[in-house]
């Protein structure tokens, strides 16, 4: 007896049930797919749309001037301007220092200097004071550019409003040598009147 006809049965049985095996599962994959992952997806995407939504009305309640992410990107680009200026702008108690600094200046370069210094004045909505000051100087005009060279390399500022520079009226000259070489340094007044900040 011949008995291949069973054993191709079985093998179409075989496939028959591998193929429904395979259909089964693709079956139960795409139900899980529609079921479980494809909610779980809308969910996510309709969350990440709300926290948008929410994002973005928070950042219009905010006032632009007071947003923290701006004033946080100011401040980290002048941080490091901060120190510079902290020292420059002068203690109260630091007066003295910064006459004889002035002082000092006019000493190198052999300069007469007269300093008048005025009042504090608070600076409105500040914590600064602003005091007015004039220097008046005498001397020759080369020493005096490098008074004011001398002046800028100060660690305090200084604003300097006004510059003004008046020659002095030469004597009538002698016959001897030594007096005409003296009176030709032609010696200039300068004035300067400028503002400095306290704090």
């Amino acid at each position: 007896m011949n008995f291949s006809w069973l054993t191709n049965l079985n093998r179409l049985i075989v496939r028959r049930r591998t193929r429904l095996f395979w259909a089964l599962t693709s079956v139960i994959i795409a139900s899980l797919a529609i079921l479980v992952i494809y909610p779980a997806l809308r969910e996510i995407k309709t969350t990440a749309a709300e926290i948008t939504k929410l994002k973005n009305q928070l950042e219009r309640r905010q006032a632009p001037e007071y947003a923290l992410k701006d004033i946080l990107a100011s401040y980290r680009q002048h941080e490091v301007k901060l120190g510079s200026l902290n020292r420059a702008v002068m203690n109260k108690s630091r007066e003295l220092e910064f006459i004889t600094a002035l002082e000092d200046i006019a000493a190198r370069y052999g300069l007469q200097q007269k300093i008048v210094i005025g009042n504090y004045q608070a600076l409105p909505n500040n914590a600064f004071s602003q005091m007015p000051l004039q220097l008046q100087l005498t001397g020759n005009f080369k020493d005096e550019l490098r008074y004011l060279q001398g002046l800028e390399r100060l660690p305090f500022y200084v604003n300097v409003k006004q510059i003004s520079l008046n020659s002095i009226a030469a004597p009538p000259m002698p016959s001897n040598a030594d007096a005409v070489a003296a009176t030709a340094e032609n010696l200039v007044n300068l004035v300067i009147t400028a503002d400095t900040f306290w704090q």
